[in-house]
């Protein structure tokens, strides 16, 4: 069964690292409200990314209850 964490994965790519990167593009956007399309072509350029990476990002972030979906968009839960 393969793990979602390794010891020897680059630190950079880590779900809860790529979560903060996710983040940051989120609360730039409108409402922090932003297109899983979106998304990728902000991310597409890091030297981490990786299809794999981003979507084990957006686990935790939901995992942890601080984003949620709305069909396509990634949504920032608020603090209320």
């Amino acid at each position: 069964m393969p793990n979602i964490f390794s010891t020897n994965e680059n630190l950079s790519s880590v779900p809860p690292v790529v979560g903060v990167e996710i983040i940051k593009v989120a609360r730039k956007a409108p409402g922090g409200r932003v297109s899983l399309f979106d998304l990728f072509h902000r991310l597409k350029d890091k030297a981490w990314f990786a299809p794999r990476s981003v979507y084990f990002g957006m686990l935790f972030l939901y995992s942890t209850g601080l984003i949620d979906f709305d069909g396509i968009y990634v949504t920032l839960k608020s603090d209320d």
